[in-house]
This record gives structure tokens, C-alpha cells and sequence, in this order.
């Protein structure tokens, strides 16, 4: 389980977590930020290319497969998370859960009461993802992301590809030309382009691994500093302690 105390190592990962009401409560997480800003729509055409770097397939890994009560709870929760059941968020979470980096929140800070808050869009994309286990299955993070990311990778800069041949395109529109295809990689962002861009665009202006520009839909990827879940055994099932993103 997480040790509670002022540092803790989750995976090798310094999570420090302040003591709660005997339930955990992460303070902050080190070194790991989340940048929600999509691309502007500057359209390059297929001739436009930045450098090339080495492809580099991600790993998903979901130990839940090997530990039966957590896969279950996680298939309950993820129920839930269809039905947009308020109430069962509630009811694994920690008295002292901690939904935010910044001042404390709720869940009724989130509106999880209302089925078009933006949050239960954050828990359907987590929990899609495989999770890892901490001391043979006592505690565990969600997704596998967060943990098994390569950390010698700036992961302001860079996003996960979370499904098979995935379209890149010339410009931000599923109608345009399809430049490549990424499955399941580590991808470099074009941060200058992105800087400024429409909060709720659902493109992202990417380099290709072969240094071609383009863009792929931001539903088919994740951010090593997105959100992120972790849960404890306590003697009455599973507690969700900790669902978050950001620096």
C-alpha cells in the first residue's frame, strides 16, 4: 500500500502525499505537469517537415488482467462511469480524495451530478487504459501512462498514440489528406504552432517521427501529464484517493 509519509515512491515516481483522515490525500505530484492546449490552424501541407527522431512504440500494460478483484471493481467503476453514476464516484472515494493541485475541491466543485461535465469525459479516457500494482496488487495507479513513461522525454513536448493506425493528416479536418499513420507510440508535439490555439479544438499539430507535419484528433491520444487515478485496499474494498492532472 502507499506508505504514508511526506515523500513517496509510486513506481520509482516521487508522489509526495499529505496525511489525511486516515486516507491518503496526494499534495502534489513532482515534475509532472499537464498542458491541455490544443493547436492553432495554421494548415501545413505535406511538404512542410520538421526534424526527425527515433519511432517509439509504448507499451501498455494492464496488470489488472492478473489480479481478479481489482479487474472487477474496475469493470464496475467503469459501468458506472457509462451510467454517469454520481453516487458511485462518491462511494469509493476517499473521505479525503484529492481531485486538484490547486485549493481543495469536491466533486460537486467538478458538477459530477451534471452527465455533460467535462470531468466524467477525463475518468471514461483513464480508465479506458490498463493500470499498474503496487505491492501485489494492494494499491494501484491508472493509466500505465503515467508510471511506465520514459523520463528522459519532456512530457510537455510529447503525447502517447493510444490506438492502431492512427490517420495523420495534412490539415485539422478527417477530410483531408492523410499524410501517415502512428499505432500506439510516443509522438513529439509542435509546440509553437499549438501556442495560442482554440481551447476546445479536438486536433493537434504533431511531428511525424520521419519529420513530416501534421496532425492526428486528440481522442486517440493521452498525455504522459493528464489525469491519472490511484486506489487503496482498505477493509471495505477499494478507495479511490487520488484523480487528477496537472503540475
Amino acid at each position: 500500500m502507499f506508505r504514508r509519509r511526506a515523500g513517496l515512491l509510486i513506481f520509482g515516481i516521487a508522489v509526495p502525499f499529505s496525511l489525511g483522515t486516515g486516507l491518503y490525500a496526494a499534495s502534489r505530484f513532482e515534475n509532472v505537469a499537464r498542458d491541455e492546449s490544443p493547436p492553432s490552424f495554421s494548415s501545413p501541407t505535406p511538404a512542410q517537415r520538421g526534424s526527425t527522431y527515433p519511432q517509439r512504440p509504448f507499451n501498455f500494460v494492464d496488470d489488472a488482467e492478473s489480479y481478479h478483484d481489482f479487474y472487477q471493481f474496475r469493470q464496475q467503476l467503469r459501468q458506472a462511469i457509462r451510467l454517469r453514476d454520481a453516487n458511485f464516484i462518491r462511494s469509493i472515494s476517499a473521505q479525503d480524495i484529492k481531485l486538484t493541485l490547486g485549493p481543495p475541491q469536491t466533486w460537486n466543485d467538478l458538477n459530477i451530478d451534471d452527465p455533460k461535465a467535462p470531468i466524467w469525459q477525463e475518468m471514461d479516457k483513464t480508465f479506458a487504459l490498463g493500470c499498474r500494482s503496487k505491492n501485489k496488487g494492494e494499491s494501484w495507479v491508472c493509466p500505465n501512462i503515467f508510471v511506465d513513461w520514459n523520463r528522459e522525454l519532456d512530457s510537455f513536448n510529447y503525447l502517447v498514440v493510444v490506438q492502431d493506425k492512427v490517420p495523420v493528416h495534412a490539415q485539422a479536418n478527417t477530410n483531408e489528406l492523410v499524410i501517415g499513420f502512428l499505432s500506439k507510440e510516443i509522438v513529439k508535439l509542435d509546440r509553437e504552432v499549438q501556442k495560442g490555439a482554440p481551447f476546445n479544438s479536438g486536433w493537434i499539430r504533431i511531428i511525424h517521427p520521419n519529420g513530416q507535419l501534421g496532425y492526428i484528433e486528440k481522442k486517440f491520444t493521452y498525455s504522459p501529464i493528464g489525469y491519472r487515478a490511484a486506489f487503496e485496499r482498505v477493509p471495505s474494498g477499494w478507495k479511490l484517493v487520488l484523480f487528477l492532472g496537472g503540475d
